[in-house]
């Protein structure tokens, strides 16, 4: 008899955001930058494969600086983007959206070649996605905007604790 371990609420979230992947642009995965690799879920490169994502190390305030800077230097040589933050003082996050844009940059390349107007195709998907939302009495906690005129991302799945 096999052991069925996966929780339930994991298979649930795997299971959200697989359905509403198709809506994202750019993945942004969270990560704890005192300790980056044991944070990282690694179903998240499977779920999100062939997505434009960006790692974020959050808590970089708490973290030592030496070595949030060797884990900086090691995922740009991997040729991951990679931002340190510290959310709960505001320092990093221009550096967050700066990163996402140049993510989006190809995706906005083919728009305008296309005649779109990236920035306006943002508004009114987003408006699109809170009409639909304001319809239904549930919201995807994993798709939000990030800005109104720039990319849609989902969030990794965590623990809570972040």
């Amino acid at each position: 008899m096999a052991i069925q371990w996966f929780p339930g609420h994991m298979a649930k979230a795997r299971r959200q955001v697989t359905e509403k992947l198709k809506l994202i642009d750019v993945v942004i995965e969270l990560v704890d930058a005192r300790v980056p690799q044991s944070s990282r879920n690694p179903m998240v490169d499977e779920i999100t494969e062939g997505k434009p994502r960006l790692i974020v190390l959050n808590k970089a305030d708490m973290a030592d600086p030496v070595v949030t800077d060797a884990w900086l230097r090691a995922l740009k040589r991997d040729d991951i983007e990679v931002v340190a933050v510290d959310a709960k003082h505001s320092k990093g996050l221009k550096q967050l959206m700066s990163g996402a844009e140049k993510l989006m940059q190809e995706k906005h390349d083919r728009m305008r070649e296309k005649g779109r107007n990236p920035a306006r195709s943002a508004r009114s998907s987003s408006a699109s996605r809170t009409s639909a939302s304001r319809r239904s009495s549930t919201v995807s906690p994993d798709v939000t905007s990030l800005s109104p005129a720039t990319v849609r991302v989902s969030r990794s799945v965590s623990n809570g604790s972040r």
